[in-house]
């Protein structure tokens, strides 16, 4: 069930050098309702301050993605690593086996905005890392940016595929959806046979028969799509024949 929560509603916190939105339970906001959607366990919109730093903290088996809104957003972690991003610019760190990161307004005078989400991964433990990329206004204006990392860091470390790109130029969805649709009668059609010869077998009207089949192949086909999206919370779920349906 989609349940509609309105600008008003979202958990709001204001530290004087900080503001933030929290969409989700986090820190010391707790709401049984709000605990995340699947592995996405955290969506925060935070604004700091002009010159304002985050203290080091730590973090450990999490896939935090920072989308900067506005301003000049300064990193700086445990590894060794550090770099500015703008806005456009997105960061994927992997906080697996543990490390501390530091948000930073890299201004002296003007705040600074930016998105984070956290993802929950499939493997604990992983190395950390940091991948960031810097796209400009052109790139990301009138469109849905496709965002790609290093293979492993999107698409193994988390569940939910549609983490794995954020894609695509209007044109190349117009013939997606155009595929989508026309691919669906065909694929009845090739199955229709087979619903008649059941039904037939079995001693049930044509009309009957391709009705039902088509009803239990719609829902089947649901099914194991919805599981497949879902993170592993089922026992048949960690089998290798789902695994198998998973990976193609």
């Amino acid at each position: 069930m989609l349940t509609v929560r309105r600008d008003q509603e979202i958990h709001r916190e204001d530290g004087g050098w900080f503001r933030a939105a929290w969409h989700f339970s986090f820190d010391h906001y707790r709401d049984r309702d709000q605990m995340g959607i699947g592995p996405l366990r955290v969506f925060n919109h935070d604004q700091l301050a002009p010159g304002a730093v985050w203290p080091m903290h730590p973090h450990t088996d999490v896939e935090g993605i920072t989308y900067v809104w506005k301003g000049t957003f300064r990193h700086a972690d445990s590894l060794g690593n550090d770099g500015i991003l703008h806005p456009g610019g997105i960061q994927l760190m992997t906080l697996g086996s543990g490390a501390e990161h530091s948000e930073q307004n890299g201004s002296q005078t003007e705040p600074m905005e930016f998105l984070q989400l956290w993802i929950l991964p499939d493997t604990p433990g992983l190395p950390p890392e940091v991948q960031q990329r810097q796209f400009t206004t052109d790139q990301r204006s009138d469109r849905l940016l496709k965002v790609t990392f290093k293979r492993h860091a999107i698409e193994h470390h988390s569940d939910r595929r549609s983490f794995q790109r954020f894609y695509a130029q209007p044109e190349e969805n117009v013939k997606y959806l155009f595929l989508e649709s026309s691919f669906i009668p065909i694929l009845w059609a090739l199955h229709l046979p087979g619903f008649l010869l059941v039904g037939w077998l079995f001693g049930i009207p044509a009309g009957v028969g391709a009705s039902l089949g088509t009803a239990v192949y719609a829902a089947g086909y649901e099914a194991i799509h919805f599981f497949i999206h879902t993170p592993r919370n089922y026992w048949f779920q960690r089998t290798r024949l789902f695994r198998f349906y998973r990976r193609v």
